[in-house]
C-alpha cells in the first residue's frame, strides 16, 4: 500500500506490550521509507531492538522521535535526523558522537533521557557538552531509574568550569543524586526558566549549593510561599514564586518522620539564601496517620527546619502539628525563630491557645505580637506541579562511598 500512496508524511505509531508479526513487518516496512517518516513514536516490552537497528540511515524530515522501551536500546551511530526537534527516549542509549547530539543538537527543542540505567549511564561532564549545542532547547528531562552514585562530582567542580547558558529553556526536570544534579547545575545558566521539578534520591550528601545559585540567577524561582506537608513515605514542599500564583513543588520521599525533617534540614540549609525570601509558611500532614507517628522528631530539628525562614510574616499549621512545633519556636539563647512573623493560623480542633502561650507571651513582651487565627483546611490544599524537589527512598539516607 504504501508503493502506491502518495508520498505524504509518515508517522509510526505502535505502543503494546507484544509486537504482532503483521504490526512488526508495517512498522519495519514504514521505517524503509525514511525520506518520509515524520514522527515516530514506539513503546513496547520487547523487539524494540529490531526496529531500532532499522534506523540506521538518514531521515531527512524526522521531527519526534519518542522510544520507550522496558530493556536497553543503542541507536546506531549511522542514524542521522537533521531536522529533529524533540527526542525523548527511554532505556534507550545515544553513541556519545552520534550526530543526534551534535550536529542534531542545534535543533533540539525538548530533550527527554529517562529510565537511565547504569548500562546507558553518562556523567554530567558528557551532557553538559551537548547542552552546550542547545541554543534553542525549551524543555530538558534527565531521569534516573535508580541512585547511581556519581563520585567524581568533586573533582569536575573543583575545575573552573564552563558555563552553558540555555537562553530558551522553560522547563528542566531531574531525577537522580544531588551530587549529580550539583555537577550539572554548576555549568548551567537557564535565566528564563520556569517550571522545575527535582526528584533526589535519599542519598547524602544532600547539600546543594550550586542549585541554590542555580535558582537564584532563574528570574523565575524566588518564591514567596511555601507549604510542607508530611506523609507516612513522603514529605511535601509546595512552594509559590514572586511573579505567579501558579505553586511549585517540592518533595522528599522518606519512611519515617525523622528522616524525613533531617533530610529536609540538611537540603534547606543550603537554600537559606532562597527560603529567607519566603513571607508565608505552612505546616500540614497526611490524616490518615496516627498522631503517635509525630513524635519521633527532637525539637532542635523542627528549630533547625524553620531557621532559613527569617522573612516569614505568616505561619499556618494542621493539628496535629502545632504541639509539636511550636514549643520549638520559643527563643533559645536570645536565637528567636521566625523573628517577623505576624500572624499563626491553625485548621481547629484543639485548644490552640494553650500551645501558642509561651510563643505569643514571648513576642508580646519583646513588642513584636502576634495574632492567631482559624482557617479553612482547604487552603492546605496546593495542585501538585511545576517544581518539585523530591528525596526517593523508603529507608535512611545512603552514603556514597
Amino acid at each position: 500500500m504504501l508503493a502506491h500512496s502518495p508520498p505524504l508524511p509518515l508517522i509510526i505509531y505502535y505502543a503494546g506490550s507484544k509486537v504482532a508479526a503483521k504490526d512488526e513487518s508495517d512498522i519495519l516496512l514504514a521505517l524503509s521509507h525514511r525520506d518520509r517518516v515524520h514522527h515516530i513514536y514506539l513503546s513496547m516490552a520487547q523487539n524494540m531492538g529490531k526496529f531500532v537497528t532499522a534506523m540506521n540511515d538518514q531521515f531527512p524530515i524526522l521531527e519526534r522521535m519518542y522510544i520507550h522501551s522496558l530493556t536497553k536500546v543503542d541507536l546506531p551511530f549511522t542514524f542521522r535526523a537533521p531536522n529533529l526537534r524533540h527526542l525523548h527516549l527511554s532505556k534507550a542509549s545515544v553513541p556519545i558522537q552520534s550526530s543526534l547530539l551534535t550536529t542534531t543538537a542545534a535543533g533540539l527543542v525538548s530533550l527527554s533521557l529517562l529510565n537511565i540505567s547504569a548500562p546507558v549511564y553518562f556523567p554530567p561532564s558528557q551532557i553538559l557538552t551537548r547542552l552546550s549545542l542547545m541554543a534553542q532547547l525549551e524543555r530538558l528531562s534527565i531521569i534516573f531509574h535508580s541512585p547511581i552514585p556519581y563520585r567524581d562530582v568533586e573533582r569536575q567542580l573543583r575545575q573552573t568550569p564552563d558555563m552553558t547558558t540555555l537562553p530558551r529553556l522553560r522547563r528542566f526536570l531531574f531525577r537522580g543524586t544531588a551530587t549529580y544534579l550539583e555537577g550539572l547545575v554548576a555549568c548551567i545558566s537557564a535565566p528564563f526558566l520556569s517550571i522545575l521539578r527535582v526528584n533526589l534520591f535519599n542519598m547524602l550528601p544532600l547539600t546543594v549549593p550550586h542549585l541554590c545559585q542555580f535558582l537564584q540567577s532563574s528570574e523565575n524561582l524566588t518564591f514567596r510561599a511555601v507549604q510542607v506537608t508530611f506523609c507516612s513515605s513522603v514529605v511535601s514542599l509546595h512552594v509559590v514564586p514572586w511573579k505567579s500564583d501558579t505553586p511549585s513543588m517540592l518533595q522528599i520521599m522518606c519512611g519515617l518522620l525523622d528522616w524525613q525533617v533531617a533530610s529536609t534540614v540538611e537540603f534547606f540549609g543550603t537554600l537559606s539564601p532562597v527560603l529567607s525570601l519566603i513571607e508565608k509558611v505552612a505546616f500540614s500532614y497526611d490524616e490518615h496517620h496516627q498522631s503517635e507517628w509525630l513524635d519521633n522528631v527532637d525539637q532542635r530539628q523542627w528549630r533547625e527546619l524553620l531557621r532559613p525562614f527569617t522573612n516569614v510574616k505568616t505561619i499556618h499549621m494542621k493539628d496535629g502539628l502545632i504541639s509539636k512545633i511550636f514549643p520549638s519556636l520559643a527563643s533559645d539563647d536570645g536565637d528567636p525563630l521566625l523573628p517577623n512573623v505576624e500572624e499563626v493560623g491553625y485548621s481547629g480542633g484543639i485548644d490552640a491557645r494553650d500551645a501558642f502561650t509561651t510563643f505569643f507571651n514571648e513576642r508580646q513582651v519583646s513588642g513584636h505580637p502576634v495574632s492567631l487565627r482559624l482557617v479553612d483546611c482547604s487552603m492546605f490544599d496546593i495542585p501538585q506541579y511545576l517544581t518539585s524537589f523530591t528525596f526517593l527512598s523508603s529507608a535512611p539516607p545512603a552514603t556514597q562511598t
